[in-house]
């Protein structure tokens, strides 16, 4: 099965619905200055007596009374307010106003008359026509940069296993050379047999996968994407916190680059990478902007983990139309109260068990099966002797390396 990953034109349907949406916006904006000029001119405390609720997607603006303020105790006579909506009202009405009336009159100021949207679409649509294939990519990519896009454009094949029974295969794997992690495991068993019936491909829903330090989180996740001969990024959130490392640095910039989860996508020539994203819980609150805006990765990963919005993702180096709805993301932490819970409730959450001294072992003969059984012996005892929760997989694997290092050592006479 193929699937278009990324799109290099914007249709001329698309353009409409983007300028529309832009126009649209611009004149409400322009729309609820000029209300709130005009009520500061009559002496009307704008601000005080109404609050103003803007639908991001419609555009539409909804005025309520501010529940700070007695709205019958601050009587407006029509004939000041109507002054916001038309002159027309102004000349009819003369009495006191009520609450739901003066939310009418402000509402019908701020938002589009049915004749100024018909004329904001006839502009679009005229926009369109210009361009009948409007936006390409970004005139300011590169030829590399638009030849390794066009490369990786129309179908992609996916990578990974095609069937549940290579599924069942991949698990017992990893079974074998981690038994401690029995529950986990079934668990992603359950994920990947469930997207592989629904969807025909190899994938997981995002998952987080938290447990102690050392507990062999990581490893789990890199052993998942290699058995399975899927391609694979690990990121180091500890080491920082930007939003650009994951979503890409606009075009225009001298740092313009394409994000991670992206990039994936083009190097690996499939939709269906997967993303590593390691100690997410030191994010912290990102970075600002000069204008105050945050720019951490915890905001650019929330519409990527969301299927729907993952689906259109646009790349903001390249401007290219991107449906990453098919990557999986497998994030790990050490303290899940350190993760925002907004970006919590995106993910399916696996805890990872404590290690024991005979997972250990286990993971030794499993993952160092050439060392000499002598040296395993005597690594057991050793930690038997020294055994401490706070040994890790990373001590095995050093300790392992040393020892194999030291048998390497040629014997001088």
């Amino acid at each position: 099965m193929k699937k278009v990953a990324f799109t290099i034109r914007e249709t001329r349907e698309e353009a409409k619905i983007r300028v529309l949406k832009k126009l649209l916006r611009t004149s409400r904006k322009r729309s609820y200055t000029q209300v709130k000029s005009d009520a500061a001119d009559l002496g009307i405390p704008f601000d005080e007596v109404f609050d103003v609720d803007i639908d991001e997607v419609s555009h539409e603006v909804r005025v309520f009374q501010n529940h700070d303020v007695e709205f019958e105790n601050f009587r407006i006579p029509i004939t000041q307010l109507a002054t916001l909506a038309s002159p027309e009202t102004m000349r009819t009405q003369s009495y006191d106003l009520s609450y739901h009336r003066a939310c009418s009159i402000i509402e019908g100021a701020i938002n589009q008359s049915t004749a100024q949207k018909k004329r904001i679409e006839a502009k679009a649509t005229r926009y369109a026509q210009r361009y009948p294939t409007a936006r390409q990519i970004s005139a300011k990519t590169d030829k590399e940069t638009l030849k390794l896009l066009k490369s990786a454009s129309g179908p992609l094949p996916y990578g990974g296993p095609r069937t549940g029974h290579e599924i069942d295969e991949l698990i017992a794997k990893l079974y074998a050379e981690a038994p401690w992690l029995n529950k986990p495991l079934n668990v992603i068993w359950a994920s990947l047999k469930a997207r592989m019936s629904e969807d025909s491909f190899f994938g997981l829903t995002p998952t987080l996968l938290v447990g102690a330090h050392g507990s062999g989180k990581s490893t789990l996740a890199r052993n998942i994407a290699e058995k399975a001969g899927l391609h694979h990024v690990e990121i180091d959130a500890g080491a920082g916190t930007s939003a650009m490392r994951i979503a890409g640095v606009e075009a225009g910039w001298s740092s313009s680059q394409i994000g991670e989860v992206f990039r994936a996508v083009i190097d690996s020539q499939s939709p269906n990478p997967m993303i590593i994203i390691n100690e997410i819980d030191k994010i912290g609150g990102g970075q600002h902007s000069s204008s105050g805006f945050r720019s951490s990765m915890s905001d650019a990963l929330l519409p990527l983990l969301e299927r729907s919005t993952a689906r259109h993702f646009r790349c903001p180096s390249t401007s290219v139309t991107v449906d990453l709805g098919d990557v999986s993301f497998v994030l790990t932490a050490n303290n899940i109260g350190a993760i925002d819970p907004v970006l919590l409730s995106r993910m399916r959450v696996i805890h990872i068990p404590r290690l024991t001294i005979d997972d250990v072992m286990s993971y030794v003969e499993a993952r160092h099966a050439d060392l000499d059984p002598r040296d395993v012996f005597d690594l057991r005892m050793a930690v038997i002797r020294n055994w401490s929760h706070a040994i890790t997989l990373r001590h095995i694997d050093r300790i392992v390396s040393e020892l194999k290092a030291a048998n390497a050592r040629p014997l001088l006479h």
